[in-house]
């Protein structure tokens, strides 16, 4: 053992990261170690607050020595989250099984799992390469042999990842699901959609990197009336038809929190002009990304409806061909100008890489500098307001001496774009150490797990 497996185990020193916390809770599932696994997230729930309630079982792009998870790795996993479930503080919990080696037979396991634990509100399923049914598990030639000779005359058909998918969705009571990264085939697609039209309880969806054509992009959207979305990811190649359609949700939606457009597409060229002029009325969007385009636009029109946004908090426009004119449009609505109001409440805009080499390197790299400028004087006066509402929380007695209130944290996460160390830093700046023992709330009480073995 190496690395945070190591340091838990043998230190018992808790993950950092997400990526670690991870690792950590694969190698417990792999070595089917429900003890340590339960010992780890009662830790974190006790550091993080509801934060910890999210079982982290996803493998990173970048891969790790733990390795991806697989169908017989998800067999014990159920089995530990119908035993430790019933142990935890009330409370919905998150997982995340994105990057594994799972398949459409070994989600069916999951489908029991969630009608038996209805407090699993989230799932991400994003980043599973088996479901595809390009990349499925191909049988060795003993096996197939093997079935051709013992099989019936009539073999059931396997099990399509459009139903699979779909029964999840049916059978548990799930809020969030995301499927980002899994080119499916035009029949699970459409399955799919047809599930999640019929689920009338998830608010937040995503399907970046699935080839959604226009007229899915047109169905989702259209859901907004009776679901309320608060999460789309809806990355694809935009067509002129796509585009309007989610700029008339931008205009209508009253909840819709975060819109995520990146896609890996090649020469996918998105106006955001009318993108933009939606958000002139919109009071609830705080995330929007269109990486991976090709930006162009009106930059006045930009300019004029960021100066006017009091909600946008992060604008994300990496690995985008990015004009000119819409680069000096950002500083102007940033800049501190006579006659005019900057923005101050977007404290993250991510911009492409320039290459050294590139016509107007030096220009571009100078309004870089400026947006870094502007963006960083947004983040200090928003830490200042912040400090200042945790430290009247902190003197209404309502707050742990070590944590945030989960009311405050999750509006600081909110703006912080979950960024763990941020908070835990803003957490240490506002301590109490001096309030009463019994102005401390403490965490609600978990019932008493096994030790972890030896």
């Amino acid at each position: 053992m190496t690395g945070p497996v190591a340091a838990f185990f043998r230190h018992w020193q808790l993950p950092a990261s997400r990526d670690e916390v991870s690792q950590v809770m694969r190698c417990c599932i792999r070595n089917k170690d429900g003890d340590g696994a339960a010992r780890l997230v009662k830790a974190l729930f006790e550091r993080d607050g509801d934060a910890g309630l999210t079982l982290r079982l996803g493998y990173p792009a970048s891969g790790d020595e733990q390795g991806p998870l697989a169908d017989d790795d998800l067999k014990f996993l159920v089995r530990w989250i119908n035993e430790w479930m019933p142990k935890t503080p009330g409370g919905p919990v998150a997982l995340d099984l994105s990057g594994n080696d799972l398949t459409a037979k070994g989600l069916t396991r999951l489908c029991a799992c969630l009608r038996v634990n209805p407090r699993v509100r989230a799932l991400d399923l994003s980043r599973n390469r088996f479901l595809t049914p390009a990349l499925s598990r191909q049988d060795t030639a003993s096996k197939a042999l093997r079935r051709k000779l013992t099989s019936p005359r009539c073999p059931r058909a396997p099990l399509r990842t459009g139903d699979a998918i779909g029964e999840l969705l049916t059978s548990g009571h799930l809020r969030r699901l995301w499927l980002n990264g899994i080119p499916f085939a035009r029949e699970d697609r459409e399955l799919i959609i047809r599930a999640v039209v019929d689920k009338r309880t998830l608010c937040a969806l995503g399907m970046s990197g699935c080839a959604l054509s226009e007229a899915d992009i047109k169905i989702l959207v259209q859901q907004n009336g009776s679901k309320g979305w608060r999460h789309l990811a809806l990355g694809a190649k935009l067509t002129q038809g796509a585009l309007q359609s989610i700029t008339a949700l931008l205009r209508t939606s009253k909840t819709l929190v975060t819109l995520d457009l990146e896609t890996t597409e090649p020469y996918s060229l998105l106006t955001v002009t009318e993108l933009f002029r939606a958000l002139d009325g919109n009071h609830s969007l705080k995330h929007l990304s269109v990486a991976g385009h090709s930006l162009r636009g009106n930059g006045a029109a930009v300019t004029e409806v960021l100066r006017k946004n009091t909600c946008l908090r992060r604008l994300d426009m990496s690995g985008s061909d990015i004009s000119m004119e819409l680069l000096e449009a950002l500083v102007r609505a940033l800049s501190r100008q006579e006659g005019f109001k900057p923005n101050d409440t977007l404290t993250t805009l991510i911009l492409p890489e320039f290459a050294p080499g590139a016509v107007d390197h030096d220009k571009t790299e100078l309004i870089k500098a400026k947006i870094s400028f502007a963006i960083s004087r947004n983040r200090a006066s928003l830490f200042e307001r912040l400090q200042a509402n945790a430290l009247t929380v902190f003197a209404a007695g309502r707050s742990s001496a070590c944590t945030l209130p989960p009311e405050l944290r999750s509006r600081i996460v909110g703006y912080l774009q979950d960024d763990e160390r941020a908070l835990r830093s803003l957490a240490n700046q506002v301590r109490k150490p001096d309030l009463a023992p019994e102005a401390r709330a403490t965490p609600k009480t978990w019932q008493e797990a096994r030790s972890p073995r030896s």
